[in-house]
């Protein structure tokens, strides 16, 4: 049985999916997880620390699909330094599949993503669990081995065409086979884009 923090964050992902941010109550939530209001509010002490303890749950979920397994591959950084573009595909892989295995919450991170909801603490607290893939960008670009743009775009374009190509692979009827070619084909776009 899932503990009770975690049933009011599933309850929040599926009521803000359905109603919105602004429309949906703590006392909703709170019903949608079968707890009571004062329950919810013993581990969230406002709806905007839910919002903002929802988002760095999302962020993290996701960064820990496209993490794992990653260190079995030995050094990772010895690795990254030999095949830039295979380490980014693979990512790439892992980012797009764990969007379309849980499309209902990578929208929802999306949408805390570009609002105003989430307070600058909780975005810098999420950002250091990011410094690698922040060093990896700084130390490709110094050489060469990426487009000299500031690291926030290279995020921005990174986290936009995967939005585009989930986006696509959601609203179209392919068979998984043509999933991979889609998803690949995707890569394809973004790496020329974004390497010299």
């Amino acid at each position: 049985m899932k503990d009770k923090r975690t049933m009011i964050l599933d309850a929040a992902i599926e009521l803000f999916a359905r109603d919105g941010f602004w429309k949906t109550s703590t006392a909703s939530i709170a019903k949608q997880a079968g707890v009571a209001t004062g329950t919810l509010f013993n581990y969230f002490p406002s709806k905007d620390a839910l919002i903002n303890d929802l988002y760095t749950e999302l962020k993290l979920d996701s960064l820990a699909a496209v993490s794992e397994g990653l260190s079995e591959i030995g050094n990772l950084k010895r690795f990254v330094a030999k095949d830039l573009r295979m380490f980014m595909a693979e990512a790439w892989r892992r980012h797009v599949g764990w969007a379309l295995a849980n499309t209902v919450r990578s929208q929802l991170l999306e949408q805390l993503r570009l609002s105003e909801l989430i307070s600058s603490e909780t975005k810098i607290e999420v950002a250091k669990e990011f410094v690698f893939f922040e060093t990896l960008i700084i130390n490709a670009i110094a050489d060469g081995k990426l487009v000299d743009l500031p690291v926030a775009l290279h995020f921005e374009i990174f986290k936009a065409q995967i939005n585009g190509t989930v986006a696509y692979l959601t609203t179209t009827e392919s068979q998984n086979s043509a999933q991979d070619g889609v998803i690949d084909g995707a890569f394809t776009v973004y790496w020329k884009g974004v390497s010299p």
